[in-house]
């Protein structure tokens, strides 16, 4: 059998992100936030997605930060790089 991907609940997603719980179900509600699983009337995420989507976010940031420093700095290309290597 596969590994089983923990569940966190709300609170745990909250620390894990720390956005509020409105701003999560509104970002679900536009599809830019994974949606939880329903446990009965409990719900609760995948650790995976909560961390995948915390992950793309840093990728975002730092793909925006690379870019304003190649507009100011075009020689700066070589420190412009993420963790595995690529712009």
């Amino acid at each position: 059998m596969d590994s089983i991907d923990p569940l966190d609940k709300i609170a745990t997603v909250l620390t894990i992100t720390g956005i509020s719980r409105p701003y999560i179900y509104l970002l679900i509600s536009r599809n830019e936030f994974p949606r939880p699983v329903k446990l009965g009337r409990a719900s609760a995420w995948l650790r995976s997605e909560v961390l995948q989507w915390v992950a793309d976010r840093v990728s975002e940031r730092d793909a925006v930060n690379c870019k304003t420093k190649l507009k100011n700095k075009p020689s700066s290309l070589s420190t412009c790089t993420n963790r595995r290597g690529k712009l």
